[in-house]
């Protein structure tokens, strides 16, 4: 049996890491969960002292029923109401309060494991560290810094470590997209969460900051934008369909092109990220491009109604002559 201890996000995208590339393929699992994932939540004003207000706890509410549909969801349980008592109990986040502020934590390392245990016998290893570790980051909040709203990320101490940051913060891109592409019900596990902490800030939308882990937080500005009835959130959605390339450019070790859906007109940048899709789906998008033929593409971003953005491409499904083409296409001229 391998043992699997999980104290923290670095711990959780080393061991999906790991997965992903079959480290684990066929080996019986423990997954030990250390306090992860740990809901930090902070908002700091006036009527924020030692206090959780009515609002505030409606939201929380909320996240708790996001935790049991995502649950029901990726075990095929149906819906929560299909959930029995006991689980609901081992699903149950409990918040404390640190005196003296509106500091909240809240230990979801027991959510985690219910989870873990109801995957058993119905998943493989690597699908139950992709399910499980996948939607304890979504908890965890850690997807939410990327999304639609300002934020103010914590500012680099020096240029080596934020090139150090940004590489991180690539892989862990890299690693969600993976899992998007390996479980597609992740996808409505994210946007659940993104709603359940949008639902939190704007309940507290009169305070002076509030803070949703490490590096998210929101200024009293940014939170009466928020909560705005006209602002209109992106969802994380599959945009898959046909595509025209209009321009490709290597870019370091990713590519960054601009595309339109055939059928939409809509016209949006895109990604290809190294090793979320092989060489040869590369070199079909590169052709697709040079013979100005279209191209199925499979397609993550966040969108609305008016906006696309984030966009990756995660795969191909190829309706463009199969040329092969030397690998120096791709480069800048």
């Amino acid at each position: 049996m391998t043992v699997l201890d999980i104290r923290n996000d670095d711990d959780a995208f080393q061991i999906l890491q790991d997965a992903i590339a079959g480290k684990f393929d066929n080996e019986v699992l423990q997954l030990n969960f250390d306090s992860w994932p740990c809901i930090h939540l902070n908002v700091k004003g006036e009527r924020y002292h030692s206090t959780i207000t009515y609002s505030m706890m409606k939201s929380l509410i909320e996240y708790q029923k996001v935790i049991y549909r995502t649950y029901a969801d990726l075990l095929n349980k149906g819906t929560s109401l299909n959930l029995s008592a006991a689980e609901k109990k081992s699903l149950e986040v409990v918040f404390k309060v640190k005196e003296g502020s509106s500091d909240l934590l809240g230990d979801a390392a027991g959510a985690m494991t219910e989870f873990a245990k109801g995957a058993v016998g119905k998943m493989d290893s690597k699908q139950i560290i992709i399910t499980v570790l996948g939607a304890g980051l979504l908890f965890g909040g850690y997807h939410l810094a990327s999304t639609h709203m300002n934020n103010q990320v914590k500012i680099a101490e020096n240029a080596a470590k934020a090139e150090q940051d940004r590489l991180t913060e690539q892989n862990r891109h890299e690693i969600t997209l993976e899992l998007f592409k390996n479980n597609s019900k992740l996808i409505d596990a994210a946007n659940e969460s993104e709603a359940a902490y949008r639902r939190f800030l704007v309940s507290v939308k009169d305070a002076e900051t509030a803070s949703v882990g490490e590096n998210l937080t929101l200024k009293k500005a940014d939170l009466e934008e928020l909560a705005k009835p006209e602002r209109q959130p992106t969802q994380l959605v599959r945009l898959d369909s046909d595509y025209s390339i209009i321009s490709l450019k290597h870019k370091a070790n990713d590519i960054h092109l601009t595309i339109r859906d055939v059928a939409k007109g809509k016209e949006f940048s895109a990604w290809i990220r190294a090793g979320i899709i092989g060489i040869d789906e590369t070199r079909k998008i590169a052709n697709a491009f040079l013979e100005k033929k279209t191209i199925f593409l499979n397609v993550t971003a966040r969108a609305n109604d008016t906006v696309t953005k984030s966009a990756d491409i995660i795969g191909v499904k190829n309706k463009a002559n199969k040329i092969k083409l030397p690998i120096n296409v791709l480069k800048d001229k």
